[in-house]
């Protein structure tokens, strides 16, 4: 009995080292790593302090005068003789505005000025006989005083009827909305049939030819301009460079989040043979080296390059063998799209700055762009 449980044991041993051998066997061997898919990038070379020299915002071209065309009464649209792109001229009607209830009070009022009139006819040959009679010591002074009271109350109240008929007639006038300057129609918000109320807008006009650049600058870079400096802007559609003058700098960003607006003059000149629309992207370049020393030798790569982990920053790098490498780097000043790097890379390295799928230390890439040396 004994000599079976031994052999038992032994044969229950064999097996379990039989799955064990087997399982081994079928475990699947892991994925090599360069077997991971390739990643296409594209490159771009560490760059220096030519492209740090410039502070560059993006911003907006605007007409440099505009208006918006609101109603002053209330009544429905019957007509609408304006629409987007028009040319319009000081004083053109842009929309008429129902006006029947004002029409109306006109005959009413005519009626109660020309009551009034009668009456004070009759009360000015009241006080011409009073008067004459007071002359002759034949009435008192009472009689005198309560007539002269009488013709100067209605006199008084001919005059606000007559306030009261020019008010309805200037509300004729409000019922015909006109430009009030010379320009084009850029926004149009009404329609026949709307109803036009007090300060609803309905157009915006804006001057045909003369422009301006609009840029938010943050406070990190509004201590570095001043009014008066001169910078380039560049329209992103055609890539025409216009020379600007900073006019105007907000001074305050209460309601901007923390941004400052800048008003830039094109120079005219430039602007002569360029097809300039408002709300058309530009880049401004404010130019540092005027008020700001900037330091030789800065290392400037894109901010979208830039690896974040926690409160570490990276960027991928080329490897042995096209691989991405992470190149941990300290930061310094922002320029826009751009930032400094104080340490980590080097001058004229080059660095992924583009990718098609999620990077990883020595993950294979594919560059799909050269770089001119």
């Amino acid at each position: 009995m004994k000599f079976l449980r031994i052999n038992l044991i032994v044969l229950l041993n064999s097996f379990f080292i039989f799955i064990l051998a087997s399982c081994a066997e079928k475990e699947p061997t892991k994925l090599a790593e360069d077997t991971r898919p390739t990643i296409a990038v594209e490159i771009a070379k560490v760059g220096n302090d030519a492209q740090a020299s410039f502070n560059s915002v993006s911003g907006k071209i605007q007409a440099e005068d505009f208006v918006t065309v609101s109603s002053r009464t209330m009544g429905y649209i019957t007509n609408v003789e304006a629409k987007v792109g028009d040319q319009v001229i000081s004083g053109q009607t842009l929309v008429s505005v129902e006006n029947n209830d004002v029409k109306s009070k006109i005959p009413q009022v005519d009626a109660q000025i020309l009551e009034i009139k009668t009456s004070i006819s009759n009360i000015e040959k009241d006080y011409n006989r009073i008067l004459s009679l007071f002359n002759k010591k034949s009435t008192t002074q009472k009689e005198l005083d309560d007539i002269t009271t009488q013709r100067d109350r209605m006199k008084a109240k001919l005059k606000e009827a007559e306030a009261g008929k020019r008010e309805i007639e200037n509300m004729l006038t409000y019922s015909e909305i006109k430009a009030p300057m010379s320009g084009v129609i850029t926004e149009k918000w009404v329609q026949t049939g709307d109803l036009a109320t007090p300060g609803k807008p309905l157009f915006t006009i804006e001057s045909s030819n003369r422009f301006q650049a609009e840029a938010m600058i943050p406070e990190s870079g509004i201590g570095k301009i001043n009014k008066g400096d001169k910078v380039d802007v560049i329209i992103k559609s055609s890539g025409e460079k216009i020379k600007g003058k900073i006019s105007q700098i907000n001074q305050s960003a209460k309601n901007t989040g923390g941004q400052y607006l800048v008003k830039i003059d094109l120079n005219k000149n430039d602007i002569k043979n360029i097809k300039l629309f408002s709300g058309m992207f530009a880049t401004i370049l404010l130019s540092e080296s005027k008020t700001k020393n900037i330091e030789n030798k800065k290392i400037i790569v894109q901010e979208k390059a830039i690896v974040r982990h926690g409160q570490l920053t990276g960027v991928y790098t080329l490897g042995e063998s096209n691989t991405a490498l992470l190149r941990w780097v300290r930061l310094g000043k922002r320029y826009n799209d751009e930032v400094e790097v104080l340490s980590g890379l080097a001058l004229g390295e080059n660095y992924i700055s583009e990718k098609e799928g999620r990077l990883s230390d020595g993950i294979k890439v594919e560059v799909k762009n050269n770089l001119t040396e």
